[in-house]
């Protein structure tokens, strides 16, 4: 799986993070497992959180993106 830098969010401030790479046409992404609230745009690849004061801490998140072909890849973060 691919692995990418860690980011940081800060409590009840919006997150957004753009998964890095060139997307083929046809892509599409889900999220595997990451902290409660967090999203993941199935097409753009673009995450989206709002982390609660609680939520504050370490967490690693695990997007499959897929191509039009089938080919998956795990992304963790």
């Amino acid at each position: 799986p691919a692995v990418y830098d860690s980011t940081t969010a800060v409590a009840l401030e919006p997150f957004r993070y753009t998964l890095a790479g060139p997307v083929p046409a046809g892509a599409t992404y889900q999220l595997v497992s990451g902290p409660e609230g967090l999203l993941v745009h199935p097409t753009l690849g673009v995450i989206g959180w709002y982390p609660f004061r609680e939520q504050v801490g370490t967490h690693q998140v695990v997007v499959r993106a897929a191509n039009a072909s089938g080919d998956l890849t795990l992304i963790t973060l």
